[in-house]
């Protein structure tokens, strides 16, 4: 199956295109640290959105350790939304910044199962330079405020 061509409208958010490799560092009050493999992937189908992927594994067993999907679309003036969800049972929805090589979302909202971790607010910063892509999420979960959890240093493969 050929790839069909990109839609104009993601010519703002073409630097996330590919699949990105590498490796992250993650922490919270409510756990021990951890290093973890990743991979992230943004494709489209011609349409005007992108496709977001997300996987993580144990370094040391690679055993999974998180997954996540959803949709990024920009919705004009230099701003994108995200829709994504885990099969932790939370769904999250953002809106964010386009500054040049770099998005930065910030919660709209955060729905979770009753099963579910408590997740208040999400705040995830995306930033290309070169072919390389750092990632970062903060996290308000369980009672503590808005912290670091995740960052992450991605290459693209």
């Amino acid at each position: 199956m050929t790839t069909p061509p990109l839609h104009p409208s993601l010519s703002s958010l073409s630097f996330l295109l590919g699949i990105w490799r590498g490796t992250g560092k993650g922490k919270y009050p409510s756990i021990e640290d951890f290093e973890y493999g990743e991979e992230i992937s943004f494709s489209h189908v011609g349409k005007p959105f992108l496709i977001y992927t997300q996987r993580s594994w144990d370094l040391q067993n690679h055993n999974g350790l998180h997954i996540e999907s959803g949709y990024l679309r920009p919705v004009g003036n230099h701003r994108a939304e995200l829709v994504l969800s885990q099969p932790t049972g939370i769904t999250e929805m953002h809106e964010g910044e386009i500054i040049s090589t770099k998005v930065e979302f910030s919660t709209l909202e955060v729905s979770c199962t009753p099963s579910a971790k408590q997740v208040s607010s999400v705040k995830r910063i995306l930033e290309v330079t070169g072919k390389t892509l750092n990632y970062n999420v903060a996290i308000e979960a369980v009672g503590y405020p808005l912290l670091p959890h995740l960052t992450s240093q991605l290459v693209l493969s």
